[in-house]
């Protein structure tokens, strides 16, 4: 296997996804190596801990939907000066509000498309 070329269907290579993956423990030890120095070592032990990550989600919350709205932003950009760039099936993966069924438990339609590939279409 050639590392270096895209793994099937994915756009990266086995070399980058390695290399992303060292560089995400890399950042993971390099945070926790500058909380010891700052906060001093297994201070967590003493801190709240649970409170804290139920902070940092809300706070993952708010940046995955800056992230979105960047991300749709971008797509409508592309959209705008490569018309049929393929980016537009990007633009319409998620339903207007008015086609939304509040009573779907999974809440995952696509303009009455079925979605959750775990179940069966119950419609």
């Amino acid at each position: 296997m050639d590392h270096s070329q895209p793994i099937e269907g994915t756009g990266i290579s086995a070399e980058q996804l390695q290399r992303y993956s060292d560089e995400f423990d890399l950042l993971c030890q390099n945070r926790h190596a500058h909380g010891e120095v700052v906060y001093g070592p297994a201070t967590f032990m003493q801190n709240d801990v649970l409170k804290m990550a139920a902070e940092e989600l809300v706070d993952f919350a708010n940046y995955s939907r800056y992230m979105y709205i960047k991300l749709r932003a971008v797509a409508d950009a592309i959209e705008a000066h490569v018309p049929h760039s393929g980016v537009e099936a990007a633009n319409h993966v998620l339903p207007e509000p008015h086609q939304i069924d509040p009573s779907d438990p999974i809440n995952l339609i696509s303009g009455g498309r079925h979605v959750n590939p775990y179940e069966p279409d119950r419609r």
